[in-house]
């Protein structure tokens, strides 16, 4: 069947008009736009020229890192009920090498609109000695455990570091309604750990539209040509930005590699930024992930949930309610998702398990 896609084709001439206009605003400016991800506009201290670079040179010093993360999957859901399952864990890394690692075991929990508050406050109360102040909606639920199960690990992970070391943290280094961050970050300082916060991806812009980590990159790369380098891209003020614990960069950690990210450095590191990105760097050295922390990389291997398991785990439940007598046509009626099917790339299931 052939389509005609020329309304489509028509509107992309303003499209590039539109951003031919962004590309032209002049990006030295202080404030950040703020975005989905971002709860406030970021105000940075330094103008963009301002901006200073400066080489990663090697880690001269052996040190342990830990890494946290969590995964989380929804095995079967409707409006009204969700059936998932969430994880977190960490590992220890020492000369490249894994030299310790938890994880515990994968949760599953059964929300619905009546239960979702109740599980998430007991399970907030068991973690925190007091309740949220806040609560996730039920479609929100399943991730806020997921990173109750986070900060679990993340307290866990403290406990088995030593002074000197270094605390990996996926995401921003951003202050929460109830505290967790703060006293993370207290007791970190307290036991002389410094902490990396490692963004993926960072949606932050700069007033006009330009990718902050973009603008930054291009720069950096002119100034130290094959090399890796870190920029701080402003100090976050205490007045402006509350919530903010840490110095925002942006660093590429391997001269092999293109890839840049935002590392938030918590204020109260003991470390010097130049020894932290020394030690970034030395972990950013495994070819199938280059440029990015590889304890990060791997703790992420070991708790995600694959698109293959939660399918199994559907059909397994699928199977159990079946032989318990549910009969078929309900369930269908309760749980059948067409979108499901009509999306479902056959390809690349296929070309993931040849």
């Amino acid at each position: 069947m052939l389509y005609d896609y020329s309304h489509v084709y028509s509107g992309m001439d303003s499209t590039v008009e539109y951003i031919a206009k962004l590309l032209s605003v002049d990006p030295s400016l202080r404030l950040l736009e703020s975005s989905e991800d971002e709860a406030e506009p970021l105000e940075l201290e330094s103008e963009l020229g301002d901006i200073d670079y400066s080489e990663i040179e090697p880690s001269p010093n052996e040190f342990t890192a830990g890494a946290v993360d969590g995964g989380q999957g929804t095995i079967i859901r409707n409006n009204v009920f969700q059936a998932g399952v969430y994880r977190a864990g960490y590992l220890k890394f020492r000369d490249r090498e894994r030299i310790g690692e938890y994880a515990e075991p994968l949760l599953m929990v059964n929300l619905t609109r009546e239960n979702y508050s109740e599980i998430y406050e007991k399970n907030f109360y068991r973690l925190h000695g007091k309740y949220p102040p806040e609560m996730p909606s039920f479609n929100e639920t399943l991730g806020a455990l997921r990173r109750l199960a986070e900060e679990r690990a993340t307290f866990k992970c403290l406990d088995d570091l030593e002074q000197d070391d270094l605390l990996l943290l996926d995401g921003a280094l951003r202050g929460d309604a109830y505290g967790f961050m703060q006293d993370m970050i207290k007791k970190a300082e307290s036991r002389g750990i410094s902490i990396a916060s490692v963004s993926k991806a960072t949606s932050l812009l700069w007033r006009g539209g330009a990718n902050l980590s973009a603008v930054i990159k291009s720069r950096g790369d002119d100034l130290h040509k094959n090399k890796s380098w870190y920029a701080k891209v402003g100090s976050v003020g205490q007045n402006l930005n509350k919530n903010r614990l840490g110095d925002i960069f942006i660093a590429r950690l391997n001269p092999y590699s293109d890839l840049t990210f935002r590392i938030d450095l918590s204020r109260s590191n003991r470390k010097k930024p130049f020894t932290i990105f020394a030690e970034l760097s030395e972990l950013a050295t495994d070819p199938f992930f280059m440029g990015y922390p590889y304890p990060l990389a791997a703790v992420h291997q070991m708790v995600r949930l694959s698109e293959d398991e939660l399918y199994g785990f559907m059909m397994r439940l699928q199977d159990i309610a079946l032989r318990k007598g549910v009969d078929q046509s309900r369930w269908d009626l309760l749980f059948a998702d067409y979108h499901r099917v009509l999306n479902f790339d056959l390809r690349e299931t296929q070309a993931r398990r040849m």
